[in-house]
């Protein structure tokens, strides 16, 4: 019995070394269900509103966002959406060259920008591409690693508002599954 105890001591042990190893605790690793998706509540979150989701063939992060009001929530989503839009507009280059005057993102690599309306939530998205440090905007095809969705769900039932940020491989129909599987029921 005291072998056995010690054995057991030993594996909890191991596994506390191994999940400090990597940043997380079993306490950090609480489990909620958001948009129709089981995620973790990240450890570096915000007042524990960030949340993620990693699978093989996805790495989805989301913020819950709650305001006093509706439209607060819509006039932050569309806020920022401007400011994301705003970063594939052409821009003139401050010191043009013979043959460059603009700098713009090839019309086939910007973001597709979309919108689902239904009874149970508002869906404001863009289907873009991300580099290989998961950052948006990659609009060149060497430097494209990932299927990159970016955007706002607004559950309706709930007043609540979700950023997010939804990853996964360039030859991969994770991103369209994710689409629609969206929900706000629990």
């Amino acid at each position: 019995m005291k072998s056995l105890l010690h054995v057991s001591r030993f594996w909890i042990l191991l596994l506390t070394l191994l999940s400090s190893a990597y940043g997380k605790s079993f306490e950090d690793d609480v489990a909620e269900h958001h948009l129709g998706q089981h995620f973790l509540r990240s450890p570096k979150g915000q007042s524990g509103r960030v949340f993620e989701h990693d699978s093989l063939e996805s790495n989805i992060r989301i913020k819950l966002i709650r305001a006093s009001s509706e439209d607060a929530l819509h006039a932050y989503a569309d806020d920022r959406i401007a400011m994301y839009r705003s970063v594939f507009e052409s821009k003139r280059v401050d010191y043009p060259g013979q043959y460059s005057r603009v700098i713009e993102c090839p019309e086939k690599y910007q973001p597709k920008f979309m919108v689902i309306d239904n009874e149970e939530f508002i869906a404001k998205v863009f289907l873009g591409f991300a580099n290989k440090n998961k950052v948006s905007g990659a609009c060149v095809a060497d430097l494209i690693s990932y299927r990159h969705i970016y955007g706002f769900v607004y559950c309706k039932a709930k007043v609540t508002l979700y950023e997010l940020d939804h990853f996964s491989a360039t030859n991969s129909s994770a991103s369209d599954r994710f689409i629609k599987s969206l929900t706000c029921l629990p």
